[in-house]
């Protein structure tokens, strides 16, 4: 029962997330925060708080000698990957493949998730020093141990949040965010693909005994809200430097065809 409920929240918010990625405000200057950003904030508050009395539990489940083969599958380890450096590789691989093609939507999706990974990076960093939360391989049975501050150069003690999920949801919010403004047809299954990878790299932290699920949360509402606001002060500014910089440009030739222009501005 406590794994149902462990799986049922973890799709929600997934859902959720995929949700207010897809939505768009209905005047011209919508503000950088939103109430939609606001409650699904404090959904996933709820979340890591409803999780907390079941970590030991589940972590415990997850060890156990009848989950051994799934801790130690390619699925785990492919995640594990996949939420470390794989999404960053992914986002920097479709920037890079996309503006030597020219392509401004692609372009900008991949550098959007970038920017997403990295604001979520330094937020979980950051998060992750202060909290000082010990990690479910140091005591499997102590979920309560935090050391304020040990977090800071201390992996033992960086558990919370989760920095893997924070990546792959922050992935996922840029890049559905993304694919809507641009191919909005496209949205339904890019979320389907880009939050069920988020939600595995979460179940593959915890069979990985790295966090325990409150940590996942955690990392899923600290990534999930950094794509979205990545993608959204970007639409407040839509001729900020950054894309000047980074983005082709357009430009119509004399005879009727299309070229292509980028310059920086130094």
């Amino acid at each position: 029962m406590t794994r149902c409920r462990i799986v049922s929240t973890i799709m929600l918010l997934a859902c959720a997330g995929a949700t207010a990625g897809a939505q768009r405000a209905d005047t011209a200057s919508p503000p950088l925060w939103t109430s939609t950003d606001t409650w699904l904030a404090v959904g996933l508050g709820v979340g890591v708080a409803a999780a907390m009395p079941f970590d030991e539990k589940v972590a415990a489940w997850s060890q156990s000698p009848s989950q051994e083969n799934h801790a130690s599958s390619g699925a785990v380890k492919f995640f594990n990957g996949y939420g470390g450096y794989g999404v960053l590789v992914v986002s920097v691989g479709t920037y890079g493949v996309a503006r030597i093609a020219g392509s401004r939507p692609w372009s900008t999706i991949g550098l959007r998730a970038t920017e997403s990974i990295a604001l979520s990076g330094i937020a979980t960093w950051f998060l992750k020093g202060v909290i000082g939360r010990q990690r479910p391989y140091v005591n499997i049975d102590d979920s309560h141990n935090y050391q304020f501050g040990k977090g800071f150069g201390n992996d033992a003690y960086g558990s919370m949040p989760s920095g893997h999920t924070t990546a792959a949801f922050a992935f996922a919010a840029s890049v559905t965010d993304e694919v809507h403004e641009f191919y909005p047809k496209q949205t339904w299954w890019v979320a389907t693909l880009t939050y069920g990878s988020a939600t595995a790299v979460g179940f593959a932290r915890i069979y990985s005994n790295a966090h325990w699920t409150s940590d996942v949360i955690g990392g899923a509402a600290v990534g999930t809200l950094s794509g979205l606001l990545v993608s959204r002060w970007h639409r407040l500014h839509p001729k900020n430097k950054l894309d000047e910089w980074l983005l082709p440009k357009t430009i119509t030739a004399a005879n009727g065809g299309a070229g292509l222009l980028w310059h920086a501005t130094f």
